[in-house]
């Protein structure tokens, strides 16, 4: 397994950190660990800022030094994943970003990537809203998108990580569940399955905007059928994490995807939302790329996107 850690200090960065430790990755994982820092050689800046000698002396310094933080930056973060079996990398890169970091994961496929939803502000702001967002839509491997201080991080409360894992039966869905199985979670760590049936889509609007009875029905029946399938889709997801001697329980919820699932977080104080990047399509489609998106922007806590072609 592959994995990208990005990181610039902050808040959210170092709960980013926090997060990934309290995850078991499998033995031999690559872990690489990447900060951008800001370029002062950017034609940009040397034109507004002049090019006279004192100047381009004063910038190299400036350069340095933020050269130097970088360095110490991510020297102080690697130490902390040493003894796990993991092979552990550094990199450093300058300029901004979203298009630095989506370059080194051109570069550098990885199965996962790992960042804050938001940075420093200033000169040396790096992992903005913006910037994971972009990652979520550009990057082509799974993203861990990680908010706030998750409550399961404090040693004081005593309670296990709480998952919420959204599912339609589509192949980006399963590979969600075939990545969060992969990673260790903490045996403590509850997961609760999802499956949203959506009782108003394209199909059963129409069916019950005849009037008609015998319709209306079949509507019904059709949103039954639907329920059914969709439970019994998340026992067999059940069966995987059971296996894994992980609790796991069964949910299947009515209404639009994105508000059902950021209802349901909010409702079980869930620390992770696990979703797939995009679902099925026609009658039953649920996670779509506006719904991840939707959720990842809106989520009360962390949230996993996860592709199907990640390795």
């Amino acid at each position: 397994m592959k994995v990208l850690l990005a990181v610039d200090g902050s808040r959210d960065s170092k709960t980013a950190v926090q997060f990934l430790k309290k995850i078991r990755l499998p033995v031999r994982t690559d872990l690489l660990i990447l900060h951008v820092y800001e370029s002062w050689s950017e034609p940009a800046v040397l034109s507004s800022l002049g090019r006279s000698p004192r100047i381009q002396q004063r910038l190299a310094a400036l350069r340095e030094v933020t050269a130097d933080k970088a360095r110490a930056l991510v020297s102080e973060v690697q130490p902390q994943f040493s003894g796990r079996g993991l092979r552990v990398r550094t990199l450093l890169a300058e300029g901004l970003g979203a298009p630095e970091i989506l370059e080194v994961l051109d570069r550098h496929p990885v199965d996962l990537a790992v960042m804050g939803t938001r940075g420093l502000s200033g000169v040396t702001r790096f992992l903005l809203g913006s910037t994971s967002e972009q990652v979520l839509t550009h990057g082509r491997c799974s993203v861990l998108v990680v908010r706030g201080k998750p409550r399961w991080v404090d040693p004081a409360r005593e309670r296990g990580m709480r998952v919420l894992l959204a599912s339609d039966g589509s192949p980006h869905a399963s590979a969600a569940i075939d990545l969060l199985a992969k990673l260790g979670l903490p045996r403590s760590a509850v997961v609760t399955l999802l499956h949203v049936v959506e009782t108003h889509d394209y199909l059963t609007s129409r069916l019950l905007a005849t009037g008609r009875s015998d319709l209306r029905r079949l509507a019904e029946g059709v949103i039954q059928a639907r329920k059914q399938a969709g439970a019994g889709m998340l026992e067999k997801a059940q069966r995987v994490f059971k296996r894994r001697n992980l609790t796991a329980n069964t949910l299947v919820a009515e209404g639009h995807p994105a508000e059902a699932i950021l209802q349901t977080a909010e409702r079980i104080r869930a620390d992770l939302v696990v979703m797939g990047s995009r679902g099925l399509t026609g009658m039953k489609r649920l996670l779509l790329g506006s719904v991840s998106h939707k959720v990842a922007r809106h989520s009360p806590c962390s949230v996993l996107v996860v592709r199907k072609n990640s390795r």
